[in-house]
């Protein structure tokens, strides 16, 4: 059996929530690749999911893979905090 090792692309699809690269590509020999995630000031905190769909040429053949997915945790915003020389102090 042979091992794989050439390059995967992968498909990243959201609910329009967030801003990221519609596509990517895992280099060959790699096994991740980094991406830029970014999240509207206006977003309310919670859980977003990004569906990712990847396909590779294996021994000839296209093969995929559905169903995966990264989950993406949007923080609540923090509240500034007063320094003491706007409280007068």
């Amino acid at each position: 059996m042979k091992t794989f090792s050439g390059p995967v692309h992968v498909e990243l699809s959201s609910n329009g929530s967030l801003e990221h690269a519609e596509k990517v590509t895992i280099p060959a020999g790699k096994d991740s690749v980094e991406i830029e995630v970014k999240v509207p000031t206006d977003a309310t905190p919670g859980r977003r999911s990004v569906a990712l769909h990847g396909t590779a040429d294996v021994d000839g053949f296209e093969e995929e893979l559905r169903g995966g997915r990264i989950d993406i945790e949007v923080p609540r915003p923090e509240t500034p905090k007063r320094s003491d020389s706007a409280r007068g102090g």
